[in-house]
């Protein structure tokens, strides 16, 4: 992570093109081995590093873009329904950078396991729901409780809209017939 405010003066953006070459680095490197008990292993290790970037949030949510790239070469449902899991769990959705990233993640695993997304999507959303009473008795008391849940919200709006940015767009559409 870019933390020589120097550089960052002569370009905002040079920290995003980092991160970026970085995932596509990952991507190619990962279609080039294309071994999944290495990839698998690779995710783990990913995994493990959550505690290390707890308090570094800029870190957090590009380690949340790698495994998100990871599990979208990963054939294993189980597998990328735990990371998943994993990723949401070690996310501050309160916090911007972290919660852009989250979303991030989720929609890069979004480009090959759709369901599994939108499972836990809606899993996130069932449980950060409140009825419209609730939420309006709790603004009175316990206002930090609102705003929680609007940080969850905010986080479930970004990671659907980078679910369906990644998505293929063929799997979108049948789904959409599915419905209609």
């Amino acid at each position: 992570y870019i933390s020589d405010p120097e550089d960052l003066k002569q370009d905002s953006t040079y920290q995003e093109i980092w991160d970026n070459m970085i995932i596509n680095f990952l991507a190619e490197s990962l279609d080039v081995v294309n071994d999944n008990v290495w990839v698998i292993s690779l995710g783990d290790a990913f995994a493990r590093q959550y505690d290390l970037y707890a308090t570094s949030d800029g870190h957090s949510a590009l380690l949340h873009r790698c495994l998100g790239m990871l599990l979208q070469k990963v054939d294993d449902r189980i597998y990328v329904r735990e990371k998943i899991d994993l990723m949401c769990r070690h996310s501050s959705m309160s916090i911007p950078v972290n919660r852009l990233g989250l979303a991030q993640g989720i929609g890069l695993v979004a480009a090959s396991h759709l369901d599994t997304v939108l499972e836990k999507l809606k899993n996130i959303l069932e449980n950060a729901g409140q009825s419209a009473l609730q939420r309006f008795l709790s603004f009175f008391s316990f206002r930090e409780k609102v705003e929680d849940v609007d940080d969850t919200y905010a986080a479930l709006a970004l990671m659907y809209g980078y679910a369906a940015r990644y998505a293929p767009s063929t799997v979108i559409e049948a789904r959409i017939n599915a419905l209609v």
